[in-house]
């Protein structure tokens, strides 16, 4: 959630509870790994995972 927003509701709202869907949260995960999964070495060119390198192996050979 945003720092300002929550500053604001802070402010002119004193006794509020702040909430926060869950949907939100998992929608902000779900983008997080998506970053995190794109930025990932263990992709080939074609963005196949590398299954020599995906399981924790040593590609030998």
């Amino acid at each position: 959630m945003c720092t300002i927003f929550k500053a604001a509701v802070g402010q002119a709202l004193l006794h509020a509870t702040l909430v926060i869907d869950h949907f939100y949260v998992v929608q902000l995960a779900n983008q997080a790994l998506t970053e995190v999964r794109a930025a990932s070495p263990s992709r080939s060119a074609g963005g196949a995972v590398d299954r020599a390198t995906a399981n924790g192996s040593c590609a030998t050979g």
